[in-house]
């Protein structure tokens, strides 16, 4: 299945992915969150309107972030690890320098900055050169109350022209199946298009 948002950015989302797409006018977006609402709603306990006005608190919230699509899947067979999936799109404040690869190596060294703990390296997707930030390890809830395993994949891809980024991000809140989930991040990732309206 293939999703594409605007300006032109279409992506192959994996296997038995579900999500909702925010691009597209309020009345889009509205139809949307109802279809999806009354497809899960017979699965979550709860009334489609219940869901759809949850969903409809989420897009509010995401969609002024530059979410453009946001949803999850499941990865491995048998005992499935649940994998989430968010597209962003980021405007920059100015433009990014040519060619591309100058872009990306400014880019890496300022996420290097930021986020020290990470894995961070350029790489080469279908769409260009972009940067993957790999984050591992662990999130200690407050007062003492444990922690939960993090794996989170995140790809940084300059549009053409320099003016936005392509952010995409796999993340899942568990210790298993990482290299699935990481092969699955890869290959969403490599599906990438920006300025066409193919996938």
């Amino acid at each position: 299945m293939s999703w594409m948002t605007t300006p032109r950015i279409s992506l192959t989302v994996p296997p038995g992915f579900t999500g909702l797409s925010l691009a597209g006018n309020p009345e889009t977006l509205a139809d949307r969150i109802r279809s999806l609402a009354g497809e899960l709603a017979p699965r979550t306990g709860v009334t489609a309107a219940e869901l759809a006005f949850h969903l409809a608190r989420v897009a509010d919230w995401t969609g002024p972030h530059g979410v453009r699509l946001l949803g999850k899947f499941a990865v491995g067979d048998p005992d499935p690890a649940l994998a989430s999936l968010t597209l962003m799109l980021r405007p920059l404040g100015g433009v990014l320098p040519e060619p591309r690869e100058e872009a990306v190596a400014g880019l890496g060294r300022s996420l290097r900055e930021r986020r020290p703990s990470c894995q961070i390296r350029p790489i080469t997707l279908a769409a260009g050169p972009a940067i993957a930030v790999l984050t591992e390890g662990e999130f200690r809830f407050p007062d003492d109350r444990g922690t939960r395993p993090v794996f989170r994949i995140d790809f940084h891809l300059p549009t053409p022209g320099g003016r936005g980024l392509v952010v995409l991000s796999v993340s899942a809140d568990t210790g298993e199946r990482q290299a699935e989930i990481a092969t699955a991040a890869v290959r969403v990732a490599n599906s990438i298009r920006v300025g066409s309206a193919r996938p």
